[in-house]
């Protein structure tokens, strides 16, 4: 039966991790994973990404988890913002709320199968940029946790 086998963060954002005493779920506390854009003389973007690196033990067979990404947005209008998330070897590209809004908290969750022997990763890129006549413009992307629970092995012959 597969089982997590530890944390590990691979760029310089600070992460709390929390693996359940069944060692089938984690949730890790992320911190740091941040863009603010604004204000003069600031720069007209900014980005920031993370990798989490999470091996599985006895992981004879494939792993299906359920992620849940948790975070916060709010972009002004005349900027512009994206949160990319790589979650277990498929792209997604996280929703965020519409220019001008209040900002809103994050949730997004998602299904991958790992391949048996694979690592599962996550990575998070977070782009922020604001029209450059417009200083006061920006906004605030971030990254909270990442929840990851193992729901099943996959089937050999799937």
């Amino acid at each position: 039966m597969a089982e997590i086998k530890g944390i590990f963060l691979l760029d310089g954002v600070v992460l709390v991790p929390n693996v359940s005493p069944d060692r089938r779920a984690t949730t890790v506390r992320i911190e740091k994973l941040r863009v603010v854009g604004g204000d003069l003389p600031g720069p007209l973007s900014a980005t920031r990404t993370a990798t989490i690196h999470i091996p599985f033990e006895d992981a004879k067979a494939g792993v299906t988890v359920r992620q849940v990404v948790r975070g916060f947005a709010r972009v002004s209008p005349g900027a512009r913002g994206v949160i990319l998330a790589q979650l277990g070897g498929a792209t997604h590209q996280i929703p965020i709320p519409p220019p001008g809004s209040s900002g809103e908290d994050l949730v997004y969750e998602a299904e991958s199968t790992i391949p048996a022997g694979r690592i599962y990763l996550a990575t998070f890129f977070l782009l922020l940029e604001r029209d450059a006549d417009r200083p006061e413009f920006g906004g605030d992307l971030a990254i909270e946790s990442l929840d990851v629970e193992i729901l099943a092995p996959t089937p050999p012959d799937a």
